[in-house]
This record gives structure tokens, C-alpha cells and sequence, in this order.
């Protein structure tokens, strides 16, 4: 089973998470253990890094996975979100920008191209943009109506946004 992290960075109207990111299982794998050198592998490793907090080490896990894997958007969306929370905002907004152009993948708790904008529109509204925060978010939920985060951050956005 792989697994992916969403994020659960739900921020308040001063901006900060109250929150972290918690990993998600997404795709049943079969019993075969996947080597170490593989996309999967180093993305593993990558998860392993990110959950223990060793961020240098996640980050390069990640990028090897990527390195091997150019349409891995799984790992695309977890090192966009350990950049996120080393405030490498530019960056992630790179990545999931990527995500995007990947095409969409129906995952659990939400599709990937959901996730991107979810997460774009974190970056936005920390960059100060909230009208664009407000777009993506509405994108989001284009695509994932019951997806309670979003639901959340669009409510908070309206909210400054009017203020």
C-alpha cells in the first residue's frame, strides 16, 4: 500500500496551521516488496523521513523518486508539501502546479488534481493573494464537493475576503 499526504493544513485567520499533515493510505499494492532503488522505494523512504521530521533527508527521497519517475505525482504533492512547511512557498507552488499537468487521480480522501489546488490555495492565501487562494479553493471543490478541508479554508477565505 502506498501512501500519500494530504494536506490537512488548515490555517486560521492569522495564518497558522492548526494542524499538521497526516498520511493517508491510497493504493493497494500487492505483497511484492518494492526495492529501495525504485520510484516507490525511495518515495517510501520519503514518507519515512517526513514522518520522523529528518526534512533533508525526505526532500532528496522524494526528488529520486521524481528523478525516476517524472509522473509520480504522489511524491510531487508530499515534498510540495514538506516545502510548504519549511515556508519554500514558491517552490511548492511549482510542484503542484506539476500535479496538474499530470492529469487527475481518484484517490482517498480526495482525487490528486484536488489536493493541488487544496494546496495552492494554501500557498496563495499565505503569499497574501486571496482572491487567487479563493479560485483555487473553488476549484478544489469543483472537484471534490464533500471535501471537508476545503470546505473550511473556502469558509475562512470568504471571511477575509470581507473584512
Amino acid at each position: 500500500m502506498l501512501e500519500i499526504t494530504i494536506s490537512l493544513l488548515i490555517l486560521s485567520s492569522s495564518d497558522q496551521v492548526l494542524q499538521k499533515p497526516r498520511f493517508f493510505p491510497v493504493a493497494q499494492q500487492s505483497k511484492v516488496t518494492i526495492p529501495s532503488t525504485s520510484a516507490e522505494g525511495y518515495y517510501r523512504q520519503g514518507i519515512e523521513f517526513h514522518q520522523q521530521g529528518q526534512v533533508n533527508e525526505a526532500m532528496e527521497a522524494y526528488q529520486e523518486a521524481i528523478n525516476l519517475n517524472p509522473k509520480f505525482d504522489a511524491a510531487y504533492i508530499n515534498l510540495g508539501l514538506l516545502l510548504i512547511s519549511i515556508g519554500q512557498l514558491n517552490e511548492a507552488n511549482s510542484l503542484f502546479q506539476k500535479v496538474l499537468e499530470l492529469g487527475d487521480r481518484p484517490e482517498s480522501p480526495v482525487s490528486t488534481h484536488a489536493l493541488a489546488y487544496y494546496n495552492l490555495a494554501i500557498i496563495y492565501s499565505r503569499q497574501g493573494k486571496s482572491a487567487i487562494a479563493l479560485e483555487n479553493i473553488q476549484k478544489a471543490l469543483a472537484i471534490a464537493p464533500d471535501f471537508p478541508q476545503a470546505k473550511q479554508l473556502l469558509n475562512q477565505l470568504q471571511d477575509n475576503l470581507s473584512n
